[in-house]
């Protein structure tokens, strides 16, 4: 073979090779960018669910401590923002504005409203991890009070609420006081 033959193979297969050499190159880019974007994507997912709220409550009838009433705790891991609430006597919704909608479940059943501290989550309101307020609590010992309290919290007596609540990444929940469950909407 000539001298000029061996030269033109050899810068064929040198062509041959950096053609090769770049396109695997493309591919390992790709490969990489592909790979990037999963781990971005599992990173999402694990700073969603990381800051999931978890809206639990609870009757407590500890008397010697003066915690008698239900109480509403966040268990989860991120802040709950409040949306809407709604309170049910009997079955029956109670119409009006979250921030009465207690009160006017204690007037429904007869009871004196003097006897309880009553707060109520408004849209917008935020609980943060691990925070535990007290929605209904008995306010005193009067007698009665007694009543009312053993009236209110009375098995017989169907008193439900509704707390509709968000995570900060804006997933939506829904829990439910007498099933004591956290569903995802």
């Amino acid at each position: 073979m000539s001298q000029q033959k061996k030269k033109n193979a050899k810068n064929i297969s040198n062509k041959n090779l950096g053609t090769y050499l770049s396109i695997f190159s493309v591919m390992i880019s790709i490969i990489a960018v592909y790979f990037t974007f999963q781990q971005n994507s599992l990173t999402r997912e694990h700073n969603r669910l990381s800051v999931i709220p978890h809206i639990n409550s609870y009757f407590s009838d500890n008397r010697d401590e003066e915690l008698f009433g239900v109480y509403i705790i966040n268990n989860g891991l991120g802040t709950a923002i409040i949306k809407d609430l709604e309170v049910f006597v009997n079955g029956k919704e109670i119409i009006g504005d979250s921030e009465v909608k207690f009160y006017l479940a204690i007037q429904k059943l007869g009871l004196d409203e003097s006897c309880f501290y009553i707060l109520t989550p408004r849209n917008g309101d935020t609980m943060a991890i691990n925070e535990e307020l007290a929605l209904i609590k008995i306010k005193n010992r009067a007698p009665k009070c007694a009543i009312a309290q053993t009236y209110l919290f009375h098995k017989g007596i169907s008193f439900n609420y509704i707390i509709y609540y968000e995570s900060l990444y804006g997933e939506k929940f829904k829990y439910t006081y007498l099933d004591n469950e956290q569903v995802r909407l």
